[in-house]
């Protein structure tokens, strides 16, 4: 912070870079600031020092990013959700696949993206729309289930990605009526409004999937997510059961 508020204010005329970097009318560019100023108002060790720094702290923060992003993919999509059964050499395997797809992904979006800050917007974005609605259904709906959770999530990002993002150059599709303006944009919590989306899909699908399963209208070898096993089926049948008995002992 201390090093852009001197780059601000400084003298750039007398450097070969010629220009304020915050001059933005005449091709400035405030987001190489840091890098500039090293470059140019250091000396040259210096500044190759804390090159060297920024660049180690950019690349250890992607490696996390990137292998965080994997290990969830292989562990609580692919172990749990797509093959239950895989062997430790094949969650080897498609974590390392993971790790070249995430950071091919990574590096395209770095070179097409512009904005930083948008960049940052549209992952809070995500968090709030697609993940947000599963965390509160994790912890207060007893009854939500893998088959909620996917689908309220496809829901959420067809929702926003609807919504248009400048930041991807992706139009808006859904405009919400008389509450959209062409100068404005969107006058529409649209943001909340797909989260609430969300939160109601995984509700009611869970809520389905448990009626179709526990009130076995529906075979069992059918629940390709093993969302209820035989044992959990006996339980929550007796939860159902017990309370119905017990009110008709009492009468």
């Amino acid at each position: 912070m201390l090093i852009g508020a001197a780059g601000s204010v400084a003298n750039w005329t007398t450097t070969s870079y010629g220009m304020s970097p915050v001059d933005t009318d005449n091709g400035g560019e405030p987001s190489m600031i840091l890098p500039l100023v090293l470059q140019h108002f250091t000396p040259r060790p210096v500044a190759v020092l804390g090159l060297s720094a920024i660049a180690a702290a950019v690349m250890s923060s992607i490696d996390s990013a990137i292998l965080g992003s994997s290990s969830m993919f292989t562990h609580n999509i692919y172990r749990r959700i797509l093959h239950t059964k895989a062997s430790e050499r094949e969650l080897l395997i498609v974590q390392r696949t993971a790790i070249v797809l995430v950071g091919a992904i990574a590096c395209i979006v770095s070179l097409t993206v512009t904005s930083i800050l948008g960049m940052f917007i549209m992952a809070a974005d995500i968090v709030y729309v697609a993940l947000f609605p599963q965390l509160v259904a994790a912890v207060y709906l007893d009854y939500a289930n893998t088959y909620g959770s996917l689908l309220g999530f496809l829901v959420a990002v067809m929702l926003r990605l609807a919504s248009g993002e400048a930041t991807l150059n992706l139009a808006p599709l859904a405009r919400y009526g008389v509450l959209h303006d062409d100068t404005l944009g969107h006058l529409f919590p649209y943001r909340t409004f797909a989260m609430l989306m969300s939160l109601t899909v995984i509700s009611l699908t869970s809520l389905v999937a448990r009626w179709l399963f526990v009130g076995k209208r529906v075979p069992l070898h059918l629940d390709v997510f093993s969302c209820y096993s035989s044992e959990q089926l006996t339980e929550q049948v007796l939860t159902f059961v017990e309370p119905e008995s017990m009110q008709s002992q009492t009468l």
